[in-house]
C-alpha cells in the first residue's frame, strides 16, 4: 500500500509540473545498471548500487547519473528525492533521504538494507532545464544466514 501512495504521489508531482508519462520501464544489463529514459523530456536516470550484493545492515551505496538522451551530457545544478521501499520482513517500510544537491548530474546516497528482500529505490530529480524526472529502480538484498551477518559486518 505504502508503494502505491508514493507512486501516486510522485505521479501527481510530476503531472503537476507538466510533464506527461513517456518514462519506459527501467532496464537492465550485465553490470547491474538499470536506466530510466523519458523521452519526452530527453532525459535518461542511470542507477547503480555498490556492493553488486548488498548485506544487511552494511553501507550500500546507491548512485544516479542524470543524463541528456541526445548528448549523453550530465544535467546540471540538480535536487533530488530519494525514497527507499520494501514490505519485506513483513511489514512495510520506507526511508527517504531529501535535499540532495548534484551540481554535475552525479550524486548518491547510502544505505543499510535492514531486512533480505526486494527493495524499490524511487527518485524524484528537479533541474532548472527540464521537467521534474520521477523514475523507480529494483535492489535485491539476498538472504543471509544469522552467523553470516556478523561476519560480513567486520
Amino acid at each position: 500500500m505504502m508503494v502505491i501512495i508514493v507512486v501516486v504521489i510522485l505521479s501527481l508531482n510530476t503531472a503537476v509540473l507538466g510533464q506527461t508519462s513517456s518514462s519506459s520501464l527501467p532496464s537492465s544489463s550485465v553490470n547491474r545498471t538499470q536506466t530510466w529514459t523519458d523521452k519526452l523530456n530527453n532525459l535518461k536516470i542511470e542507477f547503480t548500487y555498490s556492493p553488486d550484493n548488498p548485506a544487511i545492515d552494511a553501507p550500500t551505496e546507491l548512485k544516479f547519473n542524470v543524463l541528456n538522451l541526445q548528448t549523453g551530457s550530465h544535467l546540471k545544478d540538480l535536487s533530488a528525492r530519494i525514497v527507499v521501499l520494501t514490505n519485506s520482513g513483513g511489514q512495510q517500510r520506507s526511508f527517504k533521504f531529501t535535499n540532495i544537491s548534484a551540481a554535475d548530474g552525479n550524486f548518491s546516497v547510502k544505505y543499510l538494507f535492514p531486512d533480505s528482500g526486494s527493495y524499490q529505490v524511487i527518485s524524484k530529480i528537479d533541474s532548472k532545464d527540464s521537467s521534474a524526472l520521477a523514475s523507480s529502480f529494483n535492489v535485491f538484498v539476498p538472504f543471509q544466514p544469522p552467523g553470516a551477518i556478523n561476519v560480513m559486518a567486520s
